[in-house]
This record gives C-alpha cells, structure tokens and sequence, in this order.
C-alpha cells in the first residue's frame, strides 16, 4: 500500500484524525470571534456560526488558550471540574497540532497551508536559515532574528485581532509579554505580563470592572504543556498543573459571572513518547547528505527540504529507516490531501516545507541533534493522533 493509502485508511479507522474536515475546528473559532468583535468582511463557515451563537450576546469578552489542553486532558477532570461543567464542544486543531502553527490560525483566521507557518521550526529560504518562529530565534545558535529577518516576511499572513471594534487587552506571562510573536499575533491596546495566574485573573477582573466600552481579553496559560513536555501528559507533574489552572480559571469565572463570557480552549493536546519510539539524527547521517537543510517543522511531523535531483534517493532511504513509523508524502500530496487546511498551500507555505512531509502513524518522534531540554522531553505533540487533535471548547 502507498503511504497516501496508509494515511487514508488510519483516517477511516480513526487511528489518525484528519484535519480540516466539516467539524468545527480551531480556524472556525478564531472566525466567530473575529466576527462577534466586529470584523466586517468576516466569511463564517458553518462551524463559526455556531461559535459565533455561543457568545455574541456578551458585551465582555476573555477568550482563555490554555496551551496543551487537549481534549484527554479534559475528559481525566473531575465530574465537578468548572471545565467539564462548561464544555460545549470538541473542536479540531490543525496540522501539525503544535503551537506555532495554531496559534497562527487562531490570531489570522487561516489555516497553516495559508499563513505559512507550519511547525515550531520554520525553514526560511530566501533568508538562509531555520526559524524557532515564536521565540524568534535562530534554531540552533538562539540567535535572536529581530533587526536581521523582516518579521512580516517571517509572519507574512495579516491578524484578526488588531481589526477587533473592541477594547483589546493581552495577558501573557511575563517572560514572553511583548515578544515579537505576541506583538504580531495579538495586538492589544492594554498588556500585562503575569508572573502568577492568580494576579492575572486580578487584572482581568479590575479591567472589566471598570471598561466604559464592549471589550476582548485574551489569556494565555503555558503550564499544562511546559509539564506535559517535561514529565508526560499523564504525570503527576502535569495533573497538578492542570489542577492549579483549573482553580484559577474557576476563581474568575465565579468573579465575573455574569459580567462577561469566559471562552476557554487549547492548541493541541499531546502524547506521551517512549525511548524505543525516539529516532535521533545528526549531520553525519546518511540522510544528510540528501538534504539542503536539517529536518524542520516537527519532531512529528518532519518537514524535508530534499536536494534537487536527490528526491527519490531521499525518500527511498527514509522509507527503509523509518518507513515502519512515519508516512512519508511529498508536499504535494500533503497539499491534494489538504493535511495543512482546506484551501491550496500558498507558494510561501510550500517553500517553506520543502519537497517531503513524514507524519507518525504511531507514538514516534524524529529528532535532529537535539539540544539537551528536548532530548529529554517526554510529552510530545505535532502528528494525527487522536490525543493531539481533538481540543476543547468550554463557555463560561
């Protein structure tokens, strides 16, 4: 069987979720908020319709992307829990189910096959080098690229939120409150940058106690993901940091009922990897000398930029190696496939992926000279797994 064969038989089974499908999904949710804000030219899919019912009525809006908050995340809290209290739906995150490139489609309103960011890695050829794209670093020195890469080249889709006919505030953690991403993606008259989620639910209260104006408040929470990675999805160390949020969010949502609508969400969810499924490589790898650049987007998701004339060298010796872990489709497939959205990849987005796109079938990652902290990560996200895929959508 082809590997597009493989890949179309794990969707009918429902081994691997493919993604943009008619459910509602992560774009529809960034669509009916663009829309209840006041985003004139707004097109609503079926799916934002009925968001965008969910919470129009509300003159105050805090949209919560708890990072890493997957539907099994969820569906492990307690009966009593204010999130399983106030689950609506399950929603459908992109490909790759990662951060990046999620976080993206919910600022823009487009899928990865559009806005052109399409991994935590994003290969950038025309300025030589791989991105680290929300720190906005150089991959492997952490080099900052602000003042040498353009960051609308880099981020060249156009955001939502800075178009939002409401009072816009940001609060993120202090030690990534006014990056270059978050700038980018949500632009905000009022920030704030948290060093404990207790006095980011404060702020968020005073604020809206005191707003003359409709307005839109979006939080940001990395702990479930920053211990999921470390740790496991299913640690002790990610169950209290679940827990931790989940009294949080509890304490603003019993602050500010009936004030405002509390919208919460994820990115993705995540697995936990094991050593047997954990393929390393390094630049004396044979496969190495196939290629133009290391591997990028994914650890499950590997993107490969293949030498011209190298490409069914490359792939041959990939699907030999690796053939019984990952799926390997060129970028085109991937693109007849609609894995990164529903409309064709824009031609930034294809250079940007390269020739070949590897997808796991099961728990692997593949990993290029990893640096120590993701060498020893044990909670992975980024492929079709149902665990990866499926997210949350929790109105307060």
């Amino acid at each position: 069987m082809s590997d597009t064969g493989r890949l179309l038989a794990a969707f009918e089974t429902g081994a691997l979720l493919r993604p943009a499908t008619h459910d509602a999904n992560l774009v529809d949710l960034a669509l009916a908020f663009a829309h209840v804000c006041g985003v004139e030219d707004c097109e609503l899919t079926p799916g934002a319709d009925r968001i965008s019912n969910l919470v129009s009525d509300a003159r105050h809006l805090v949209l919560v992307l708890i990072d890493g908050f997957g539907m099994n995340v969820l569906e492990r809290e307690p009966s009593d829990s204010v999130f399983r209290q106030h689950v609506c739906l399950e929603l459908r995150t992109v490909f790759p189910s990662s951060t990046a490139p999620a976080l993206t489609s919910l600022a823009t309103g487009l899928w990865p096959a559009e806005h052109a960011v399409p991994g935590w890695w994003v290969h950038l050829p025309d300025a030589g080098l791989t991105a680290t794209i929300l720190p906005f670093v150089e991959r492997f020195s952490e080099r900052t690229l602000e003042g040498g890469v353009d960051v609308h080249a880099a981020l060249p889709a156009p955001t939502l939120m800075g178009r939002y006919r409401r009072q816009v505030a940001r609060i993120m953690p202090a030690h990534i409150e006014g990056s270059v991403y978050s700038r980018y993606a949500t632009p905000a008259a009022f920030t704030f940058g948290y060093r404990s989620l207790s006095t980011a639910v404060d702020v968020i209260e005073s604020r809206i106690s005191g707003a003359s104006e409709d307005t839109l408040t979006y939080l940001y929470i990395p702990f479930i993901d920053a211990a999921a990675h470390e740790h496991g999805p299913e640690s002790r160390q990610a169950r209290d940091a679940t827990r931790r949020v989940r009294e949080r969010i509890g304490t603003l949502v019993s602050r500010l009922r009936g004030r405002a609508r509390i919208v919460v969400t994820a990115d993705h969810g995540g697995i936990t990897g094991n050593e047997r499924a954990r393929h390393v490589l390094d630049r004396r790898d044979a496969l190495m000398e196939h290629l133009e650049a290391p591997p990028s987007c994914e650890p499950r998701a590997p993107a490969f930029h293949a030498r011209h004339g190298r490409e069914e060298a490359f792939a041959s010796l990939f699907r030999r190696r690796f053939g019984e872990h990952f799926v390997l489709l060129t970028v085109a497939e991937a693109d007849s496939l609609r894995l990164f959205g529903r409309g064709a990849m824009t031609s930034e987005t294809r250079s940007r992926l390269g020739t070949h796109v590897g997808i796991a079938v099961e728990r692997d990652v593949l990993l290029y000279e990893p640096a120590p902290t993701l060498a020893a990560m044990k909670g992975f996200h980024g492929g079709l797994l149902p665990d990866e895929m499926r997210v949350p959508l929790i109105v307060a």
